[in-house]
Order: structure tokens, then C-alpha cells, then sequence
């Protein structure tokens, strides 16, 4: 059955916070489905509240496997997914009940989409909503120019064809960084999307080890090193000039621009859409603050095509 989806939940310790992540899938306006659960170790409860729900309420699977990393579960589960369609959510965190259907339906529209994000609402360890999660880009080309800073696909709220993500040599162990890695890869062949609606509510808990990492500039550290691995190929720069400029360390930063932007199109990106695009100068602005560097940089590719003075002015980007 096309529809059919496999959730992918990898879990350690999860109480209290999975029975309202169970509650959401169960509640999802698409049934046609399957759970799969790798439990990593859990010592509070976690595994017999699975097996209050799985696979009595809910279809699927619980696996364990204690002490593995992050991403060796991610890509387990993969594996033993039974469906193309691979729904990612994590054991915090809630899918609205529209959320499967939406982005179904966008993959089945959208057959070079390799995956699908989503909005998303953040809630605190009550469960209550503190704020809407900054504006996600939704087009593939803008996603991979918002890829140059940060990861701009939150994996909770991913949806992925299976096939895609096994033939890109599914999750690596990268810790805190095997999803952009995998989103990264993905994008060299395939496209991405996000649906800008907000199609779950995403927790954050203060002390978690990622809240931690993101604090400590670990994350950040880690997600440059990773894009640095395919900069030559997404975005036609050498590794070593790609870390200078999200180091903003590098002396010839309009000279990376232009480079970029004549990437881009060599890979087919209209030069009207590429000079037009408000993500791609918002992320060329975090590299620098200076104006003169961006007009040395657009006037070295404006020269392609006249209508392009026209669409950098729109951008309004000064």
C-alpha cells in the first residue's frame, strides 16, 4: 500500500514524555501505519509502557539494543522499516494529527523530493507552546542555501523515502550531527522540502544533553565540520574556505560568494532565482556585515543577466 508509513523512534529513558508521542501517532488522520521502536538502554519504565501500546494499540515493533550511538539506532531502524515511507519523530516530541496525511500527500505530488520537514511549534516540559519555531525555507534550493550555516530540516518532523535515504548509505555516527549529514548527502542527489506549516510541537527540556551541546557551540562546530565534508560539491568551495567563512575568518568572503552563486548556476538554478533569493543573501549576510563585500559579489555574476539589478533590489537585503 503506497500510504503506508513506518514511524522510526529511537528511545532512552522516554517517560513521561512518549505516552503523549504515542497518543499523537495514534491519533494521526492516516492509520495505515506501523511503529518501530529501538530502545536504547531505558531503565524508567520506558520499555513497559511500549508494551502497553505495541503492538496491541499501535501495529509494529520494539527493538533493543542498549549502548549503541544515536545514529547506529537511526539507521537500524531504517533497515527494518517495512515501508517506503519513513516518518522520524522523537520521543518527546508530538505530531499533529494532519501531519502524515500533509506530507503524503506532498511526497506523492513530488516525486524528486527525497524528504519532507515540516513547521513546528515548541513546547516546554509542561507541554505548553512558548513560541513558533523560526521561518524554514521550502524549496530545495533554498534549503541547501540555508544548509551553508545551519541544519534547516528539524528531524522530528521529517518524512523520507527509504529507498533515497539507503541509497545515500543511510545515517552515520556522528553525534548530534547524523541528520545533517544524512540531509546533506541526500541533497547531492535528490531534493528536499520543508511544508512551512507547523506540523508538530517540538520539546525542548532544559539540561538535555542537546540543549547542552547547543549552548557549548559543540553543535555548531560539529554541523560546520560536516558541511565542510561536501562544500566542493553542493556548493562549489574547497572545505578549508568553506570552515574560514563560517568562521568568518576569511579574507576573500565576496570572492566565496561569487564562486557560489556561479555554482549554482552551472547546476541549473535560474541566475534570476538565485540573485532573487532572500535566504541565500541572509546567509551571505551571517558570513560578513559589510555591504561592499555583497556589491563586490553581485556585480562579479549581475553581469549575466540584466534583470538581475532588478531582482537584488526587491530582495531588500540593505
Amino acid at each position: 500500500m503506497p500510504d503506508r508509513v513506518s514511524w522510526l523512534i529511537p528511545v532512552k529513558n522516554g517517560m513521561p514524555f512518549i505516552v503523549k508521542t504515542l497518543e499523537s501517532i495514534a491519533n494521526q488522520t492516516v492509520q495505515s501505519l506501523e511503529v518501530i521502536v529501538l530502545d536504547n538502554g531505558s531503565s524508567d519504565g520506558t520499555l513497559e509502557e511500549l508494551g502497553r501500546w505495541i503492538p496491541g494499540r499501535l501495529p509494529g515493533k520494539i527493538i533493543i539494543e542498549p549502548n549503541i550511538s544515536l545514529g547506529k539506532a537511526r539507521a537500524i531502524l531504517v533497515e527494518e522499516a517495512n515501508s517506503e515511507f519513513c516518518a522520524l519523530i522523537d520521543a518527546d516530541d508530538v505530531a499533529l494529527e494532519h501531519r502524515l496525511e500533509k506530507q503524503i500527500e506532498f511526497l506523492k505530488l513530488h516525486t524528486n523530493v527525497a524528504a519532507v520537514g515540516c513547521g513546528m511549534y515548541i513546547i516546554n516540559e509542561r507541554g505548553l507552546r512558548i513560541d513558533n519555531r523560526f521561518p524554514l525555507p521550502s524549496s530545495h534550493f533554498n534549503i541547501i542555501c540555508a544548509m551553508l550555516t545551519y541544519n534547516c530540516m528539524p528531524q522530528p518532523g521529517i518524512l523520507f523515502r527509504k529507498s533515497a535515504v539507503v541509497n545515500v548509505g543511510n545515517y552515520s555516527e556522528i553525534r548530534f550531527a547524523e541528520d545533517f549529514d544524512l540531509w546533506l548527502r541526500l541533497s547531492i542527489k535528490y531534493d528536499l522540502a520543508n511544508i512551512e506549516e507547523p506540523l508538530i510541537e517540538y520539546r525542548i527540556r532544559e539540561g538535555s544533553e542537546t540543549q547542552i551541546a547547543m549552548q557549548n557551540g559543540a553543535i555548531e562546530k560539529l554541523t560546520s565540520e560536516v558541511a565542510s565534508k561536501y562544500a566542493l560539491e553542493i556548493w562549489g568551495i574547497d572545505p578549508v574556505d568553506y570552515l574560514a567563512m563560517r568562521s568568518q575568518s576569511h579574507q576573500k568572503v565576496g570572492l566565496m560568494t561569487a564562486r557560489i552563486i556561479r555554482h549554482f548556476v552551472k547546476c541549473n538554478y535560474g541566475i534570476v532565482d538565485i540573485i532573487g533569493s532572500r535566504q541565500l543573501w541572509r546567509t551571505f549576510r551571517s558570513f560578513t556585515p559589510s555591504n561592499r563585500i555583497f556589491l563586490r559579489a553581485f556585480f562579479r555574476v549581475a553581469s549575466l543577466n540584466p534583470f538581475c539589478i532588478f531582482k537584488y533590489i526587491q530582495c531588500r537585503i540593505f
